[in-house]
């Protein structure tokens, strides 16, 4: 048994297929003897057992009974005269060594279940537990069966403190009542809206408190470009829409959830920079008081959970840009006139902050930014440095830092987000490669 770093070449997975190959060499001589062995496994050997994989090399060559064992998964139950399945229940058996989003997944199925695999991974566990609203009623029992049986609350074992060994279980006995009618999901849910953000594009960006949400819905409510980058489940309902339509989307959202759904809004970036956050505010801020609707939906509970925002990763491929006062700009019209952009940007330049510019343009706007941009040299020096940065977080990515003076329109899309530095931002040598900086200080 492999639990911690190995010196083999190939890692831990070379150093098991070097170990499953001696075993088979041993073993094949015996064999080859005439000798009939017995191989020997904790438990059940076709649960997580090390016998699997001799007896898929074996099958063929020699006869292999497989007598079935009593798992730790029962003992445990019986240990603890915890119920795993009954009526309709689906019981499951959970290794703990799962991702933690695709573990939390599997805990906010309801079903009864048996998690695998502890001690390292007693962490993720918990995180997952609690993500599921299931940690009040894990079980743990280690070492059952034997005279070191333990048997202790999961909530208890945290308190104080204990550590879970490797051959412990965590049970979530069967949630079927004691009459074996009715479950406990069957009650009336609570339905509730999470607005969450996905980050401006790779994976990394998604924060572990928006993927434990994403785990918990029942149904994923955005415009279609983002909910393409949410991995769901079968159980899970998606609810995509079209760009201009995020009143109705966020309608759609409190519907949903006053029909007792577990809903997500998902937003790119943070749900509150330019997201769903505001329209969703904006529904519940029109609402008649007198109105059904608002009793209906004023009671829900809602959520924001922040997200990484375009500028932010923008400004980390640079270095720190915004490391002093800063605004953040959007360029679209749709919603504010273009006198107020352009008073927006020339305050900025008055103030002399850095400040990041979203949606500087698209198909319908393709002449806003070189308005823009003759603003910027109306009110700053051509020296202020411009940072680039085109698809963000995605493999399209692309960066780049310039001078106003050499700064053009050109590839400049509704990806980009643009960075205009202060008086003060400047460019620092760090190894090979340039970074720009905004000092903290005023002199």
């Amino acid at each position: 048994m492999t639990t911690g770093p190995t010196s083999h070449p190939e890692g831990y997975q070379g150093a098991l297929a070097e170990f499953y190959d001696t075993a088979e060499r041993l073993l094949r001589a015996e064999l080859a003897a005439g000798k009939t062995v017995a191989l020997i496994a904790a438990g059940d050997p076709l649960i997580y057992s090390s016998q699997q994989h001799l007896s898929r090399r074996l099958t063929g060559d020699y006869p292999v009974d497989i007598i079935p064992g009593i798992s730790s998964i029962q003992a445990a139950a019986a240990a603890t005269r915890s119920v795993l399945c009954e009526d309709r229940d689906v019981f499951r058996v959970v290794p703990a060594t799962l991702p933690l989003a695709e573990l939390t997944a599997q805990l906010c199925s309801g079903d009864p279940l048996a998690v695998l695999k502890l001690g390292r991974t007693t962490d993720t566990l918990v995180s997952a537990l609690r993500a599921a609203d299931r940690l009040e009623h894990a079980l743990v029992v280690s070492n059952a069966s034997t005279p070191h049986e333990h048997i202790i609350p999961l909530t208890e074992a945290l308190s104080k403190g204990e550590l879970l060994p490797y051959f412990s279980v965590v049970l979530l006995p069967s949630a079927t009542l004691a009459d074996g009618v009715v479950r406990e999901e069957n009650a009336p849910a609570e339905g509730r809206v999470d607005v969450v953000g996905l980050g401006p594009g790779d994976a990394k960006f998604l924060t572990q408190d928006t993927a434990d949400i994403l785990a918990q819905a029942t149904d994923v409510v955005g415009y279609a470009t983002y909910t393409q980058r949410v991995s769901v489940r079968e159980d899970q309902h998606v609810h995509s829409s079209g760009n201009m339509v995020k009143l109705e989307r966020a309608r759609l959202a409190l519907d949903l959830a006053a029909g007792g759904k577990r809903v997500v809004v998902v937003s790119s970036g943070d749900p509150g920079m330019f997201g769903m956050v505001t329209a969703l505010m904006e529904v519940l801020d029109t609402l008649d008081p007198q109105s059904e609707d608002a009793e209906r939906l004023a009671q829900l509970p809602i959520e924001i959970h922040p997200g990484v925002t375009a500028a932010l990763a923008a400004a980390a491929h640079v270095g720190a840009p915004l490391g002093h006062d800063f605004a953040v700009l959007s360029l679209s019209d749709r919603m504010k006139p273009w006198g107020t952009i352009a008073q927006r940007v020339q305050a900025c330049c008055d103030a002399d902050m850095a400040f990041a510019v979203y949606n500087p343009k698209s198909r319908t706007r393709p002449h806003q930014i070189d308005a823009f941009i003759k603003l910027l040299h109306h009110a700053r020096s051509p020296e202020t440095l411009i940072i680039k940065v085109r698809a963000v977080g995605c493999e399209q990515e692309q960066y780049s830092v310039s001078t106003l003076a050499d700064f053009t329109s050109e590839d400049v899309d509704i990806r980009t987000v643009l960075i205009v530095g202060s008086s003060r931002t400047r460019i620092v040598a760090v190894g090979d490669r340039q970074r720009v900086y905004t000092p903290r200080r005023y002199d």
